[in-house]
C-alpha cells in the first residue's frame, strides 16, 4: 500500500521544515516504498534547480496551449503513407521530432503542476527560518538587557570602532553569550547573486575589534550584523543618544531584514523582495508584505527605518524605533526621506 504523502509534505521534508511526527513516518515508509523514494528523488532534483530562480516562478498561462499548438502545426507523420524505399531514416526522424515535442509537453505540464508548489514551499520555509534566526538573536538581546543595570539593549557606540549598527554581536559575545553566526543570516538572500553582507565566520571581542586596521574595520563593520538591521538608539530627555530600554513593547522594533537605503525609500532584497520579517521587543516576529518601506501599513504607527522626522537617524524619543543595516553609523550624515503624516 502506497504511503499517503502529498508533494507539499515531501517538499517540506527536503527543506527541513517537516512536522517531526510526519518526518519519522516518511523516513519509515521510504525504507519499503520505492515509489515514494522515486517521488522524493524527483522533487529533490527540482529543488536543486530553484536556487537560480530568484523570485516567484509562475509558468505562463498559455504555456500548455502554445506547446500543443506547436505540435499541431508541426510536420505531421502519416504512418499509413508510403515509406521511401531507401530506408526508414525519414520516418525515424519524424518520430524523433514528435517524441521530442511530447517530451517537451510533459516537462511543461510538470512545471505547471510542481514548480509553483515547490517555490511556494521554499519561500515559506526560508521565511520561517529567517524568523527563527531573528527570534533566537532577539532572545539573547532581551537576556542582555536583563543583565544590564539600566535594562538596556547593546549600545551602538560613539567612537569609530563601535559606531555602527552591526556592533550588537560583539556586545553579546563580551557578555558571555554564544552566537551561531548563521543566525545572523537570512536564508532567502544569496550573497553570490546579490553581493549582500552575510554573517562573519568569527565574531571578535571588543578588545580584538579595537586592534583592527582601518581597512579591516571597515570590512567587518559591513558584514558583522549579517543580513539584519538593528536599533541604532533613541534620544533621552536631555537629547543624548542611548540604547533603547527593554520594556516588552509589541510595537517597538529591535531587528528586521536589512534594507538598502535609497532616496525614494528603502528597498528590500530579502524574501524575493516580497516582504520583510520584523522582530519586536515582546519577542514576536511579523512578516510584512511590501517591496519597499514606503508601502508599510500605516497601522504600525512607527516607521522601523526612519525617525519621526523621516530621517535615517536615532529615534527622537524612547518609543521612536529606528533600525539600520550593519555598516550604518548614527554619527554619519543622515539621509532625509519624505516625512509622512501616516507615522506618529
Amino acid at each position: 500500500m502506497q504511503a499517503n504523502f502529498s508533494d507539499d509534505e515531501l517538499i517540506a521534508y527536503l527543506l527541513g521544515d517537516a512536522d517531526p511526527k510526519r518526518r519519522l513516518e516518511l523516513e519509515t515508509c521510504l525504507e519499503t516504498d520505492p515509489e515514494l523514494l522515486f517521488r522524493l528523488q524527483q522533487l529533490r532534483v527540482a529543488l536543486g534547480h530553484l536556487d537560480s530562480l530568484r523570485g516567484m516562478y509562475e509558468p505562463p498561462a498559455d504555456l500548455v496551449s502554445n506547446t500543443l499548438e506547436r505540435i499541431e502545426s508541426g510536420e505531421k507523420v502519416q504512418l499509413n503513407q508510403a515509406v521511401p524505399a531507401e530506408g526508414f531514416d525519414e520516418l525515424s526522424n519524424h518520430q524523433s521530432r514528435v517524441d521530442s515535442l511530447v517530451l517537451g509537453l510533459s516537462l511543461a505540464l510538470i512545471c505547471c503542476m510542481i514548480l509553483p508548489a515547490v517555490v511556494t514551499a521554499r519561500f515559506v520555509a526560508r521565511k520561517n527560518q529567517c524568523a527563527h534566526n531573528m527570534a533566537g538573536t532577539g532572545n539573547q538581546l532581551v537576556a542582555f538587557s536583563m543583565s544590564d543595570p539600566n535594562g538596556r539593549f547593546p549600545y551602538v557606540g560613539d567612537d569609530p570602532y563601535t559606531s555602527f549598527a552591526g556592533i550588537f554581536p560583539v556586545h553579546l559575545i563580551d557578555r558571555g553569550f554564544s552566537i551561531d553566526t548563521r543566525q545572523l543570516h537570512c536564508p532567502s538572500i544569496s550573497p553570490v547573486n546579490y553581493g549582500t553582507p552575510v554573517a562573519c565566520k568569527n565574531i571578535p571581542s571588543l578588545a580584538k575589534l579595537r586592534e583592527l586596521s582601518p581597512a579591516e574595520l571597515a570590512d567587518l563593520q559591513h558584514f558583522l550584523g549579517g543580513n539584519y538591521a538593528y536599533n541604532v538608539g533613541v534620544l533621552d530627555e536631555t537629547g543624548v543618544r542611548v540604547a533603547p530600554k527593554c520594556e516588552g513593547r509589541s510595537n517597538f522594533a529591535i531587528l528586521a531584514d536589512a534594507p538598502n537605503f535609497v532616496k525614494q525609500g528603502e528597498q528590500f532584497l530579502a524574501h524575493d523582495g516580497r516582504g520583510i520579517n520584523i522582530l519586536y521587543e515582546d519577542g514576536h516576529v511579523a512578516f510584512l508584505c511590501l517591496p519597499n518601506s514606503d508601502q508599510l501599513p500605516t497601522d504600525l504607527h512607527d516607521h522601523p527605518f526612519r525617525n519621526m522626522n523621516g530621517v535615517h537617524a536615532p529615534g527622537l524619543h524612547h518609543s521612536d524605533s529606528v533600525l539600520a543595516p550593519s555598516s550604518f553609523s548614527p554619527l554619519q550624515e543622515f539621509i532625509p526621506s519624505s516625512p509622512s503624516d501616516d507615522w506618529d
